[in-house]
């Protein structure tokens, strides 16, 4: 084996790597090295330095060896996490489940406008995010999605709202256009109450009963959301095991079916939105043996649209929008067009 130099075609051998190290410089992060062998940039005055040094750079350890062990730790998670940890150097973050802000742009081309609810609609879901300490500093990311039966979905609106009179406003308050006719209002709104801001949620939820206060489950569950009364608060909250959750947003954003779940048109232009869903990965934490969805590094105050739209998923798998669709019958005759729209699932008449 040998190492193929990256800046130009030389095939670097073992016996080479001694009279290498002895010629070479050592440069820290902020200084580079030019090509004639001078170290250029901030002077380091620490009178200690660390370093990480790879396998690569050993004499004792040959590149037929390193070589070796890669392949022979691709079926083995842990040794694959010793190879690059103690080989390379580096730090293990495997990521097994991962989207890129790209796709959810090109999604957005084949998808319908913003707030307009398709006519497919069976359920109208809005979902919350809580951000803030109090209702002074607080505010909510939010998203309206539009589900019928097959998880069949749609983005209908997304943003910020600056308080709970807001939120409400603009989510199970709102009169939002109907394809064809008339208008619709989400028939749920789920808001997230694991932060500081719980109290004012569990008030929030004892005002309407459309609004439901939700919590990530602390263990894993069987089911992805399940319904706790808190007695003592008179709410119902939605426990949520959001590993199934997330898992089930990823599963329905990458399904075949290009059209089973979908952004709105404007998401093709908008940066935000793209990021947000894509700032966690599923990957492998070699200190607890599990895989687990976490922020990428760099967005962890970037993932809110994201914790809207897998509470979304769950409020569609608690109201059984994955039964399939019924095989259509064709009919003798075209039925009169309705002068309004259709009721949606559990609306009132």
């Amino acid at each position: 084996a040998y190492y193929q130099c990256a800046h130009c075609p030389a095939k670097i051998r073992d016996h080479e790597k001694p009279p290498m190290l002895r010629r070479g410089l050592w440069a820290s992060e902020d200084q580079a090295v030019t090509r004639d062998g001078r170290v250029v940039g901030p002077v380091v005055a620490a009178k200690r330095i660390g370093f990480f040094l790879p396998s690569t750079y050993s004499p004792w350890v040959s590149f037929s060896q390193l070589a070796e062990e890669w392949l022979n730790a691709q079926d083995d998670v842990q040794a694959l996490c010793d190879f690059i940890n103690q080989r390379l150097a580096q730090p293990f973050e495997e990521t097994r489940e991962k989207t890129e802000p790209g796709l959810f742009k090109e999604k957005a081309k084949a998808a319908g406008p913003p707030m307009l609810v398709p006519k497919w609609t069976t359920l109208l879901v809005a979902t919350a995010d809580t951000q803030g300490n109090n209702d002074q500093d607080g505010y909510f990311w939010y998203t309206i999605r539009a589900w019928t039966n097959g998880y069949r979905s749609q983005l209908v609106d997304y943003g910020i709202a600056n308080s709970k009179a807001e939120l409400l406003q603009r989510t199970i308050n709102a009169q939002i256009p109907f394809e064809g006719g008339g208008t619709a209002t989400p028939q749920i709104l789920l808001i997230d109450s694991g932060g500081p801001r719980w109290f004012e949620i569990y008030q929030l939820a004892q005002s309407d009963g459309r609004i439901k206060p939700t919590k990530g489950a602390s263990t894993q569950q069987v089911s992805m959301a399940q319904e706790r009364i808190q007695k003592t608060h008179n709410v119902v909250l939605w426990l949520i095991d959001t590993e199934q959750s997330k898992d089930a947003l990823h599963r329905l954003i990458h399904d075949p079916d290009k059209a089973r779940w979908l952004p709105h048109k404007l998401v093709a232009d908008d940066d935000q939105y793209a990021d947000q869903m894509a700032s966690e990965a599923k990957m492998f934490d070699p200190q607890t043996g599990k895989e687990e969805w976490k922020t990428l590094p760099g967005q962890e105050k970037n993932n809110h649209i994201w914790d809207c739209e897998h509470q979304q998923v769950a409020a569609a798998w608690r109201y059984s929008m994955g039964i399939p669709l019924a095989p259509e019958v064709p009919e003798q005759s075209a039925p009169p067009e309705p002068q309004t729209r259709p009721r949606l699932w559990g609306e009132r008449h």
